[in-house]
């Protein structure tokens, strides 16, 4: 037997049922958010009688679905890891009743393997060309979203202190990108903690998120953070999926990307129309370029400049300190 047909079996088997479309979400809540949204549009693109998505076993109780969705399955890690394997090697991303919900692989650059995507669109953009191959207007719906118990809510209450002006709630890891140094999270609370009576909670989702000194930990399910905000002043923290799904709600969010040039198309207010967030840079890897840029047009500031065609100069930062002041001064 080859090396590809047991993979091969299994993914027919998990996509047995010919009248069913299959979308085959490999990684984690961000993603997860976009295939289900995208969901209605595929169903009718392949012309099917359900559409059923494949996520990892962490989302089985999420609490979430999507338009057009029959049923959300979850598979372990390790059988995941085997599909994709599958996948990659053989370059069947789609079939007549399966989509693999994530972006083609290319070469190996430093170890990791290269997505295949158009760099001029937008990463909801770029799930709609470069995944799903749909049209750029296709409607991304959001996802069904479990209703909090009135148990739910009396816990969250006794649990925690809910303040629409001085609750602050802390984010601070991701998957998708390297976490800022535990001091940097530190110092923005004590910063904070000196400007006004803020009450600040750390966001846990796993035993290693650690909780950023001066906050308590708050670990809730998806359909509770939806319902916190409405009744925090805001989440900030690291770009991550968690963002994703509070950019549809009124969530007030701060939330800090990487280098420009590479992470302008994670913005959640380009990619999600009711979003209300602010995103900040770290400008460090093209500061010599924009301070070139500046000198060469006798520019004092970059604050009313449009870096890159997408950012806002006053949102980059070249330094940590600088970033802290400019989430500070966000927050009120």
């Amino acid at each position: 037997m080859g090396a590809l047909e047991i993979p091969q079996a299994l993914l027919r088997y998990i996509t047995r049922d010919k009248n069913t479309l299959y979308v085959i979400c490999p990684f984690n809540t961000g993603d997860v958010l976009i295939n289900g949204g995208f969901c209605h549009a595929l169903l009718k693109k392949k012309r099917k009688r359900s559409c059923v998505m494949i996520v990892r076993d962490r989302f089985a109780t999420c609490g979430i679905n999507f338009v057009g969705v029959s049923e959300v399955q979850c598979i372990p890690q390790i059988l995941m890891n085997i599909i994709c394997h599958y996948i990659y090697e053989t370059g069947e991303y789609e079939a007549d009743n399966y989509i693999y919900g994530h972006f083609q692989v290319g070469t190996f650059v430093d170890g990791k393997r290269d997505f295949i995507w158009n760099d001029a669109l937008k990463f909801t953009d770029r799930y709609r060309a470069n995944v799903f191959h749909l049209p750029l207007d296709t409607e991304l719906l959001p996802p069904l979203i479990d209703t909090v118990t009135d148990a739910q809510k009396q816990r969250l209450h006794e649990t925690y202190t809910l303040d629409k002006k001085r609750t602050i709630i802390f984010a601070p890891y991701a998957y998708s990108t390297k976490n800022l140094q535990e001091t940097f999270w530190a110092e923005l609370v004590a910063e904070l903690a000196r400007k006004k009576d803020y009450v600040f909670y750390t966001n846990v989702a796993t035993p290693a998120e650690k909780v950023i000194p001066g906050t308590a930990p708050m670990t809730t399910t998806f359909p509770e953070l939806t319902y916190l905000a409405e009744n925090v002043n805001c989440f900030i923290g690291l770009r991550s999926g968690l963002f994703d799904l509070l950019a549809f709600t009124n969530a007030r969010l701060l939330y800090v990307n990487k280098n420009i040039s590479e992470w302008w198309h994670y913005d959640l207010n380009l990619n999600f129309n009711h979003a209300n967030g602010r995103a900040f840079y770290v400008g460090i890897s093209e500061q010599a370029y924009i301070r070139a840029f500046m000198e060469q047009n006798s520019v004092n500031s970059i604050d009313n400049l449009l870096l890159f065609d997408h950012v806002k100069g006053r949102d980059v930062a070249f330094d940590a300190e600088s970033l802290l002041k400019k989430i500070i001064d966000s927050v009120d």
